[in-house]
């Protein structure tokens, strides 16, 4: 959208607000250096873009300085939010874990895998005292590397354990942001069971693990879903591109069935 700016609502949502001094200037550069294949430039001239539309947001504080003299992280009992993790850093969110039966490895980089059974309550514990910033994002669970960003909140909802993370300014999250944007990226939690009891027993012979108490250690962005609903749902607020195409085709044949089209 040409002339956005966007600014942080005190209740945490993203918001499109008029440009900033000199943003036509710098739009217009990063188009000309793209079209003339200078990649070098566009990554300088971006970085400048962002530091000016940064540095143009009127300071809010509702919601930081009311807790800034003691903590940054406010929780609720669904909810875990880091204030200070905002800092007008491109957001995405998205289901890092949904509700229900899972495949998931029963020890990590054995192979093997176990049903788990994994409900809100067993998160319930852990919701209450986490810091969002400290659970990490990564790529393809490559904790060996930088994260690319950290949550700043972390919301247990009807379909599942829901994520903010704000991306670090660095190319290979930037990467992140336009690819999640254009294409279904998913997400992949790393969890440690602490508590858990026997459930149903299964075809095959293996029993359902169903946690009592769960622990997140990080979350990665992955091209290969472990869950096809742990997908990247917003990309800086809004529905992704690519997103949008998938509903306006499905809208289409729905209305083609409805009068007889298809």
């Amino acid at each position: 959208m040409s002339g956005e700016h966007v600014e942080l609502r005190s209740d945490g949502r993203e918001e499109i607000h008029r440009d900033f001094p000199g943003a036509s200037r710098l739009r217009q550069q990063i188009l000309e250096a793209r079209s003339a294949g200078d990649d070098a430039r566009v990554e300088t001239l971006q970085r400048e873009y962002r530091s000016a539309r940064v540095a143009a947001q009127p300071v809010r504080s509702e919601r930081v300085t009311a807790v800034s003299s003691s903590s940054p992280v406010m929780h609720t009992p669904t909810t875990a939010t880091n204030a200070a993790g905002f800092r007008g850093r491109a957001l995405l969110s998205g289901i890092l874990l949904g509700w229900g039966p899972v495949l998931a490895p029963s020890d990590r980089g054995s192979g093997q895998l176990s049903t788990v059974d994994i409900q809100a309550p067993a998160l319930a514990s852990w919701l209450r005292e986490v810091d969002p910033a400290d659970v990490p994002v990564y790529f393809n669970h490559d904790d060996r590397r930088d994260p690319l960003g950290r949550h700043v909140v972390l919301e247990s909802r009807e379909r599942g354990l829901v994520g903010t993370f704000a991306l670090d300014d660095t190319p290979a999250a930037w990467l992140i942001v336009e690819q999640a944007d254009e294409r279904a990226l998913w997400l992949s939690c790393q969890f440690k069971i602490l508590r858990s009891h026997r459930g149903a027993e299964l075809r095959d012979g293996s029993t359902v693990v169903v946690a009592d108490q769960v622990e997140i250690s990080e979350v990665s962005v992955t091209l290969t879903p472990a869950d096809e609903r742990c997908v990247v749902e917003t990309v800086r607020g809004r529905r992704p591109t690519w997103l949008a195409r998938v509903d306006a085709i499905e809208r289409d044949e729905m209305l083609r069935r409805t009068f007889g089209l298809a």
